[in-house]
């Protein structure tokens, strides 16, 4: 060391000083997303509520974004993809925010963002600017990529820094419950000790009132969504030419949130062209394979232009290609098979997977999979019913036994869905305790398949 000149020793200290900077940026920053990483945003929280604290000058807003239907990417394609889905949606929020707001990677595909000396005004901005250009990303596949947004403002009645983003929790749920892609927002309306909140959804138009308690917030009620009317945008047209036939066609309509029958009427229009006729080519098989078990027959000639005796043609023809076919599916392909074995009856999912349908059964019983109830009921052509309103009774013996109790006990007591059970769980933000959250799953598994 003695014998290093003090040029040496001066570049020797700043190569440190760098190495040292780029330790504690890998130890802030999510190496996915370049986002912050959660115990950073912590702090930062923890900061701006005991500044608010001291000083009522000073708000600040939290937004609280979740990417829709983020788990299909993985299903449908590869990890890789959704990887790439939450890069695209990270770089958004990057550019959206100012230099003084904090983007952090919640967790998962949960992303927030802390936005100090905010108004409400302007975080509904940001949020909106955000949502807009999020639905605008081009991912490399068919399915496009949206976004719910909750937004909640900070208030001095707040206890811990933690209820700020509570709130921004409950609004997102109400956003999702809204048929997602949109902005809600949960902020108090007065700051006196009434402790009135009121939630809005953007782009519905609707304002409800709800009790916030001291010890939680309840979620509040879902704003009944007022159907667009009008010409479509350019993004809706892409969306009815990527999902068309691909989705069930009252699951696109709720997307964009239009009538069935003007999103069918469209995409006619769109999806129009000259019929075809004679042998078939790749990309129409490929189209065929997509959307069988899905689409309707009329769905599927307007996709392929080709009438319904050469569809069924082509439907039977591969069928019957593949009954000799046993061959095990591949990891990519088992992903997708978990992925809509639910949805899809063996027919489909023989010319989907050209393999023969006992190959399909046989790894369905492996991996405990189950159609859909609502499936079944289609398919047997029974009506589904809706679970009735919840007594306060019901409610009463869910608080009391939801912590120690499976949730299919509880369904099978008040006569419900499990479905139902885990919503309005959620809803109450009712938890379950350590120990039954580590043996639920295995008694679950035990319980539905006690009788096989």
């Amino acid at each position: 060391m003695n014998d290093l000149s003090r040029e040496e020793l001066v570049a020797l200290a700043i190569q440190q000083a760098v190495r040292i900077e780029h330790l504690e940026e890998r130890a802030l920053l999510d190496p996915m997303t370049a986002l912050l990483r959660r115990w950073r945003g912590v702090e930062e929280l923890d900061r701006l509520w005991k500044l608010t604290q001291r000083k009522r000058s000073q708000p600040y807003a939290v937004l609280f974004l979740d990417i829709d239907h983020f788990k299909a990417f993985n299903d449908t394609y590869d990890h890789d993809t959704g990887d790439r889905v939450l890069q695209l949606v990270a770089s958004v929020i990057l550019d959206e925010m100012r230099s003084t707001d904090c983007g952090v990677r919640w967790g998962g595909e949960e992303l927030l963002i802390i936005c100090p000396n905010t108004t409400q005004a302007e975080a509904l901005q940001l949020a909106s600017r955000i949502r807009v250009r999020v639905s605008e990303l081009d991912t490399g596949t068919a399915t496009s990529v949206t976004a719910s947004i909750g937004v909640s403002d900070d208030s001095r009645h707040d206890t811990e820094s933690g209820e700020v983003v509570a709130r921004a929790d409950s609004a997102l749920y109400s956003a999702k419950n809204a048929g997602r892609n949109c902005v809600a927002q949960l902020f108090r309306r007065s700051r006196v000790r009434t402790r009135k909140t009121a939630c809005a959804v953007l782009g519905v138009g609707a304002t409800l009132e709800a009790d916030f308690h001291a010890k939680h917030l309840e979620a509040p009620k879902v704003p009944q969504m007022t159907t667009k009317r009008g010409r479509l945008t350019y993004a809706e047209h892409d969306t009815i030419r990527e999902q068309y036939g691909r989705v069930p066609l009252a699951q696109l309509a709720q997307q964009l949130n239009r009538p069935a029958a003007g999103v069918r009427k469209q995409a006619e229009k769109l999806l129009a062209g000259e019929p075809k006729f004679g042998p078939w080519g790749r990309e129409e098989v490929a189209c065929l394979k997509g959307c069988i078990g899905v689409a309707t027959m009329p769905e599927l000639q307007t996709l392929l232009r080709r009438t319904e005796q050469d569809i069924t043609l082509a439907a039977n023809a591969i069928h019957e290609a593949v009954k000799n076919n046993h061959t095990p599916l591949s990891r990519t392909e088992v992903a997708r098979f978990k992925a809509i074995y639910g949805t899809r009856d063996d027919r489909s999912l023989s010319i989907i997977f050209e393999r023969h349908p006992d190959v399909f059964t046989a790894l369905a019983r492996e991996l405990r999979l189950n159609k859909d109830k609502a499936f079944v009921r289609k398919r047997e052509g029974s009506d589904s019913t809706k679970m009735p309103r919840w007594a306060e009774r019901d409610i009463a013996t869910l608080t009391a036994m939801y912590e120690g109790h499976s949730n299919l006990e509880i369904a099978r007591m008040l006569g419900r869905s499990v479905k139902s059970v885990v919503s309005k769980a959620h809803n109450l933000k009712l938890k379950k305790s350590a120990d039954r959250l580590r043996s639920m799953g295995q008694e679950n598994v035990r319980v539905r398949y006690e009788d096989q």
